[in-house]
C-alpha cells in the first residue's frame, strides 16, 4: 500500500488479511461470444469482509489509473443495474466477487443473468 500512497493513490479504503490471499477471477471469451470463468478463492479475502469492514462514503466515486494518467470513476454496485443498464467508462462496477473496470472509451451493459458486457462505446453518452 506505501508504494500506492507515494504516487498520491488513496489508500484508506484497502483492508488486509493474513487469512486468505486475494480472490482472482480470469474470464475468456470464445469467438462466439460464450463466456468462461475461472476463480482462485481458497478462501479469498473477499468472503471474510463484514459490512463493517467497508466506508460507504468511499464507494461513490474513486479516483483510478487507467491508462497512464488518473481519471474520476463512478462505481456502481451490479445488484442497482437493471438489465439493460449502460455504463460508460471511465467507471468501476463491483459485483459480489468480482470489480470490472470500464477504460475510457468503452461502456458495460447489464445482461438479466448479472453479468456485464463491455464493448467499445460507439454512442458518445453517459451514464447508466
Amino acid at each position: 500500500a506505501q508504494v500506492l500512497a507515494d504516487e498520491g493513490v488513496d489508500v484508506r479504503g484497502i483492508r488486509f488479511s493474513q487469512e486468505a490471499r486475494t480472490t482472482l477471477a480470469f474470464v475468456s471469451l470464445a469467438e462466439g461470444g460464450e463466456r468462461s470463468f475461472v476463480f482462485y478463492r481458497h478462501p479469498g479475502a473477499d468472503m471474510l469482509m463484514t459490512p463493517a469492514d467497508v466506508d460507504m462514503a468511499r464507494i461513490d466515486e474513486q479516483r483510478i489509473y487507467l491508462d497512464g494518467s488518473f481519471h474520476s470513476a463512478p462505481v456502481y454496485a451490479t445488484g442497482k443495474l437493471e438489465a439493460g443498464s449502460r455504463v460508460a467508462g471511465p467507471a468501476l462496477v463491483a459485483g459480489d466477487a468480482w470489480t470490472a473496470v470500464i477504460h475510457p472509451g468503452y461502456a458495460g451493459v447489464a445482461e438479466t443473468d448479472g453479468a456485464l458486457v463491455i464493448a467499445p462505446d460507439r454512442t458518445g453518452m453517459d451514464g447508466p
